[in-house]
């Protein structure tokens, strides 16, 4: 499953341990505003992307590319190909790290979304119930 932008976003405000009112000061911008971003309800100009990479001590290429990126280990040290197949060093655990983050913000989607899916059923059932 890719992430939107506004997850990406998201994921990467996360992983600072930063709330969307921090980032949003920090932006100079509302809350409710930034939180628009990370729910994808507005577009984001490049230099609003610039401005929140500068903020997540990252560049544009690597918040777009995010979880679209190849991992691999050679001779003991960790590197990744970015989307834009610039190669950077990093270390292992990192990116563990945020890989399982991801998964575990992953994961918590479709437990919603299960959980929403039951409560329909159980609607549909309640609903048939009544008719019968």
């Amino acid at each position: 499953m890719q992430m939107t932008i506004g997850e990406k976003i998201g994921f990467f405000r996360k992983r600072r341990n930063l709330s969307q009112e921090q980032v949003a000061e920090m932006l100079g911008m509302s809350p409710q505003g930034y939180g628009k971003i990370e729910r994808d309800e507005t577009d984001v100009s490049y230099s609003r992307l610039e401005l929140i990479c500068k903020v997540f001590n990252t560049n544009i290429q690597d918040l777009i590319g995010y979880g679209e990126k190849t991992s691999f280990t050679n001779s003991n040290h960790n590197h990744y190909v970015g989307s834009n197949g610039s190669y950077h060093n990093i270390v292992g655990n990192e990116v563990i790290a945020a890989e399982l983050e991801k998964l575990k913000l992953e994961n918590e989607a479709l437990r919603k979304e299960v959980n929403y899916q039951k409560e329909i059923i159980l609607l549909l059932k309640n609903a048939q119930t009544l008719r019968d």
